[in-house]
């Protein structure tokens, strides 16, 4: 079985590489959606509880695998304001 990383950690890797990307192209990012195929499951460990979600390993799929989830993530600049 191939272990899956904490949706958490797929999402940062994603700004990450959209943030280098803009830097390396001299451009301000103030926002950012992405439209992305990805597995979900849940972990369950002892008495803790995680939401697993990475992008698919194979291009082909089977009857025997869960179906594809879609993943939409928009991130946008905000002002800091005085609230």
């Amino acid at each position: 079985m191939t272990m899956r990383r904490p949706l958490s950690a797929l999402l940062g890797e994603v700004a990450q590489g959209a943030v280098e990307g803009a830097q390396d192209a001299h451009v301000a990012i103030r926002n950012i959606e992405m439209d992305l195929p990805i597995d979900l499951r849940i972990n369950h460990t002892g008495e803790e509880t995680e939401l697993l979600g990475d992008v698919p390993l194979f291009l082909t799929r089977t009857d025997f695998d869960a179906p594809i989830s879609r993943l939409f993530v928009r991130w946008s600049a905000q002002r800091g304001g005085g609230e």
